[in-house]
């Protein structure tokens, strides 16, 4: 990550990610079986193993990632940023197998936006919204495109007079989807999120005993 600062109040980010294609070693079990359904346990009877073969070694091979992303900071008042990623999913392997994926990408673009604080609860929250567009990496029939909106909160734990305490509540809600009428899956999704950023004085380390 590199910073840019522009003028006094003005910083411009920007940013790379990402890992390498990583492979694991692995083991697994392999079983064909006939069997029937125990109404009375609510399992399984074995009726017959067909083949049987156990601690069979073998390679998964996980995809690489990368990702670049910019950000424009109008220093506590507003940000905007801008996040492009792509995993290629392509190199997915498992007990050398591929599956019926490809390579995906997102692009993602958020902001937010700091009033001018004050007296009042409300003058002191951050307000956010983002937008990302995509592929996503499962293969059907055709690309499976996926979108997604949210909106969130960032909402201070103490009053604005307490110095060097930060500790904020992260809220999000996120509504998305994957697929559309020319895909044989098409799903919609809803999402809330919570989370706390802790940064008050109780982490500061103590200078004098």
């Amino acid at each position: 990550q590199y910073t840019l600062p522009l003028s006094k109040k003005d910083i411009l980010r920007v940013g790379a990610y990402g890992n390498i294609e990583r492979e694991f070693n692995a083991t697994r079990d392999v079983v064909r079986e006939t069997f029937e359904y125990n109404g009375n346990t609510g399992g399984t009877d074995t009726i017959d193993v067909i083949y049987q073969e156990k601690d069979i070694k073998g390679k998964v091979n996980y995809p690489s990632t990368v990702g670049v992303g910019i950000m424009y900071d109008r220093m506590a008042r507003w940000s905007l940023g801008v996040d492009y990623l792509q995993e290629k999913w392509s190199q997915y392997r498992f007990f050398g197998e591929n599956d019926p994926v490809h390579d995906s990408w997102q692009l993602r673009v958020g902001g937010q936006l700091f009033p001018k604080g004050g007296e009042s609860y409300w003058k002191n929250v951050l307000y956010r919204a983002g937008f990302s567009i995509g592929q996503d990496y499962i293969s059907v029939d055709n690309d499976l495109p996926r979108w997604g909106v949210s909106v969130g909160l960032a909402l201070p734990m103490r009053r604005a007079n307490y110095s060097n305490q930060s500790s904020v509540i992260n809220t999000t809600l996120e509504f998305g989807q994957r697929g559309n009428k020319d895909n044989l899956i098409r799903e919609s999704f809803f999402r809330v999120a919570l989370g706390f950023s802790l940064s008050d004085i109780w982490f500061i380390k103590r200078k004098y005993d």
